[in-house]
């Protein structure tokens, strides 16, 4: 006994299944993901590697006990960037540096774990707490978007602007 839906064809829905998950892992971002434990009372540097290019986050921190923390990356096509968090982080930052490696810094952001920004510079490619600044915090964001060269020229038929 087989029960026959009308207007169904399991053929025809498990084809477009299956072409919509490869289109939706051919269209995908390039990314990868570390997790990572925060100690206290150690000086460390943590990399995440994709390719030839890196994330990297090098701390000193005091407080209670280690943290799980997370550092993930993703190239979108447009968009090279890498994000270091914890959602509820308790320890005090002595200091921090993170820094993309291999590719220009181009935006970034730091903030507390209450999302408020922390004031910070960017040196040498890598973003570092304004002098003097200790403190919590919950989530660095570094990132470099691709330039795109475009062209402008005319012709007899229409202006047009071609960018790649």
């Amino acid at each position: 006994y087989q029960r026959r839906v009308r207007g169904f064809n399991q053929k025809k829905m498990i084809g477009r299944l299956v072409f919509f998950l490869l289109i939706s892992l051919v269209t995908s971002t390039l990314g990868d993901s570390k997790k990572f434990n925060v100690r206290p009372g150690v000086d460390e540097t943590v990399i995440l590697e994709m390719g030839e290019f890196a994330c990297k986050f090098s701390y000193s921190v005091t407080g209670g006990t280690s943290e799980e923390w997370q550092m993930t990356f993703e190239d979108d096509g447009k968009q090279f960037y890498c994000v270091i968090y914890r959602d509820r982080s308790f320890l005090f930052f002595k200091q921090f540096s993170a820094e993309l490696v291999g590719k220009h810094l181009t935006e970034a952001d730091v903030l507390d774990p209450h999302e408020v920004y922390i004031p910070f510079n960017i040196k040498n490619n890598a973003v570092v707490p304004n002098n003097g600044w200790q403190g919590s915090i919950g989530r660095i964001f570094l990132a470099h978007t691709y330039q795109r060269t475009c062209l402008l020229y005319t012709s007899d038929a229409a202006d047009d602007l071609l960018c790649v």
